[in-house]
């Protein structure tokens, strides 16, 4: 199925793009005569600037592919309305591309100067480190103050976004970490990040690392066998002798035996001991050398 906006034909895709499209075929073609909105706030056109992000990082091809192994390379958009103003709002998600969101889109019809620039990771996060995406969104804030000019830059965190950009404006403000959780050298206090001027928290969750953890099914006994479970922590078998609405007491239960008491579920010991042997193997063939 194809939809036909101004003389070009666009293949459609899911409502939410299509209805960017349209939106930005109206404000944005050049053939289609733009007319100005009657709406009080959402009332400006736009355009959009490609921007390139390209700094110096010798890690920068150590898990991700393309590109040159010793720069790191981002791109996005920078949405400006015909509107003078010395701030800009920066969208970043740790893997996500945002430029057809909604809100950025709102906002560059509302007057606000828009970026949306992906990480190192774009639609890709089999391999993010988010210590490396608070250096990817470092150097978007600094591109926009020194290149571009602007004197204030707001973080906008949508989704993973938030706690990016919390996390982001916390080592900026006052730098912590020299290398990640797995012991990678990522050094944020030699970073020189500049902190934002301000933050927009929305629609935002309090972190990968915490949900990833709430989701874990604790009905699960043996990773490499889902078919093991609780009967007792298994909310889909009817044969459970709890039922929906589930007691204050049995959700305390469940949540403690998802992320707190790991020593109840064997698999999750073995998980750890696993990646833990992986990296090792991984660091001893790069060092050329066996850890003790």
């Amino acid at each position: 199925e194809q939809s036909r906006t101004g003389d070009s034909v666009l293949a459609s895709g899911c409502i939410g793009e299509m209805e960017n499209r349209v939106v930005d075929e109206d404000m944005e073609n050049p053939r289609v005569k733009q007319k100005k909105s009657k709406h009080p706030v959402f009332k400006y056109t736009y355009s959009r600037l490609p921007i390139k992000i390209v700094f110096p990082d010798p890690t920068a091809a150590d898990e991700r592919y393309g590109g040159s192994g010793d720069v790191a390379i981002l791109e996005g958009e920078l949405i400006k309305p015909d509107t003078k103003t010395d701030s800009v709002i920066i969208f970043m998600h740790p893997s996500g591309i945002q430029n057809l969101l909604p809100m950025p889109n709102a906002m560059a019809r509302a007057g606000l100067h828009v970026v949306t620039c992906t990480s190192r990771y774009p639609n890709n996060d089999s391999c993010l480190i988010m210590e490396k995406v608070a250096v990817d969104l470092g150097a978007c804030v600094r591109h926009m103050k020194e290149k571009f000019g602007y004197k204030k830059v707001i973080l906008a965190g949508w989704s993973g976004g938030g706690s990016l950009s919390s996390f982001y404006q916390a080592q900026a403000e006052s730098p912590t970490i020299s290398h990640t959780p797995a012991g990678d050298k990522v050094d944020l206090k030699q970073a020189d990040l500049i902190p934002a001027d301000g933050l927009l928290i929305m629609a935002a969750h309090i972190s990968r690392a915490k949900i990833f953890t709430e989701w874990l099914d604790p009905a699960v006994l043996d990773e490499t066998d889902p078919s093991k479970r609780d009967l007792e922590f298994d909310l889909y078998d009817p044969n459970n002798p709890n039922k929906p609405p589930f007691s204050k007491n049995y959700v305390e239960r469940f949540r403690k035996v998802s992320i707190n008491l790991p020593q109840s579920h064997p698999w999750k010991r073995l998980i750890a001991c696993f990646s833990r042997h992986r990296l090792n193997v991984i660091e001893e063939s790069r060092l050329g050398y066996k850890n003790a």
